[in-house]
Formats: C-alpha cells, structure tokens, sequence
C-alpha cells in the first residue's frame, strides 16, 4: 500500500515549464510549492543539495532543491537520441512564488 506523505497538492504541468537542476535543463512534469517532479537527460545524485531554478515568460524562481529520487524512464534505442530521467526534488520552504505559476 502506498502512502502519500505530500503536505501540498501537487499538480501537473499541461505547458511544459522550463526548469533547470544542478547546471541540468529539465523540465517540470508536476510540481506544488513544496518540491516537484521533473525529467532529465542525466541522473541526479540523491540526497543532495543542489540549485534549482524555475524559468516562466514574465518571472522565474531561484531556490535550493534536494533530490529525494531519480529513476530512468526511458531508455534511448538510438543515437541521436538522449536516455531520460525522472527526478523528484523538494524545496526547503513552502514557495508561495510558483502558486502564482500553478
């Protein structure tokens, strides 16, 4: 049985939102004010601290991320094409700042 411990709701992203982790572009897949989901190109290592910027058209959000997990989601099967990641971050405070983006 599965447990959601999640203190805010969490929603997903129909208009793919720029985001970028750790020097990494990703993009957000779902998010809340309290952490998000995203996909990557390249793992990010677990249980560290890592910077994390939201990019939208009129504002964007600076903060710091810690990545709770990352799993692949895909495999590429050719070589023009890049292997993806999901990733799941939580941020250190609630940032009322992407409740205006949601």
């Amino acid at each position: 049985m599965k447990f959601d411990l999640r203190s805010e709701a969490r929603y997903f992203v129909v208009t793919p939102l720029a985001a970028e982790i750790d020097g990494v572009n990703a993009d957000v897949v779902d998010i809340s004010t309290r952490g998000a989901r995203l996909q990557v190109t390249q793992p990010v290592g677990i249980g560290r601290l890592v910077p994390f910027t939201l990019r939208a058209e009129n504002s964007g959000v600076v903060t710091t991320a810690s990545v709770i997990w990352c799993e692949m989601a895909a495999l590429s099967l050719h070589d023009d094409e890049l292997d993806r990641y999901f990733c799941g971050v939580t941020f250190e405070q609630s940032l009322a700042a992407i409740r205006e983006l949601i």
